[in-house]
């Protein structure tokens, strides 16, 4: 028996993105070195929902803090019902720097995810009173309803990243996008990185 006219029809949504390039909006992480430039972005129709930073085990450079060596993402499906969020298994993508000045050895923190439905859509980190160190983390994650449409914005720190108020630096999607991929540039270590956000589509 097909559907009728009172029968409830449970729309889904699958998150996808109108483009796979994006647009730059803007970098992360204040040093001026490094010069390895490579991208990373998820394979497929998996959106970025959760971050990693791969920290120094000891300081870096001589100074006092430790620092990321590199940074992984976490890649999900998403989709979104009349009532829920749902992100489907986790794969993971990566790039670190080569690890000399102290970067390595080095650990992963564990995955920041987003909240079930949501993906990332800005990142602040901190320089230290180097400037020029990539630590204390936090990703904004953006939500959507069925119709693509945005419904709120959710910051998660990056628990292991350390904590350090002094010279942040932030990037962030317009409303309504998502970030896409990363532009990395790592040295011993992971420099910056800008994001390409492109808005986000619901299928």
């Amino acid at each position: 028996m097909g559907p009728t006219d009172s029968t409830p029809v449970n729309m889904v949504c699958h998150v996808g993105t109108a483009s796979v390039t994006g647009i730059d909006r803007g970098k992360v992480g204040l040093s001026t070195g490094g010069g390895n430039i490579r991208p990373l972005a998820c394979d497929g129709n998996a959106r970025i929902v959760g971050l990693a930073l791969d920290m120094s085990n000891q300081p870096v450079n001589g100074q006092d803090t430790d620092s990321a060596r590199g940074i992984q993402l976490g890649c999900a499906t998403v989709t979104i019902d009349a009532s829920n969020g749902h992100t489907g298994p986790i794969t993971m993508k990566a790039i670190e720097g080569t690890g000399g000045s102290g970067f390595s050895p080095s650990t992963m923190t564990a995955l920041a995810l987003c909240p079930p439905g949501a993906v990332l859509s800005g990142l602040q980190v901190h320089g230290s009173v180097h400037v020029n160190l990539f630590l204390d983390a936090r990703m904004i994650c953006s939500a959507f309803d069925t119709n693509g449409r945005l419904t709120g914005m959710i910051p998660v720190d990056i628990a292991g990243s350390l904590t350090d108020s002094t010279n942040p630096s932030q990037a962030q999607c317009a409303p309504g996008e998502q970030v896409v991929s990363m532009l990395t540039d790592t040295g011993a270590g992971l420099d910056s990185l800008n994001l390409f956000c492109a808005p986000t589509t619901c299928d």
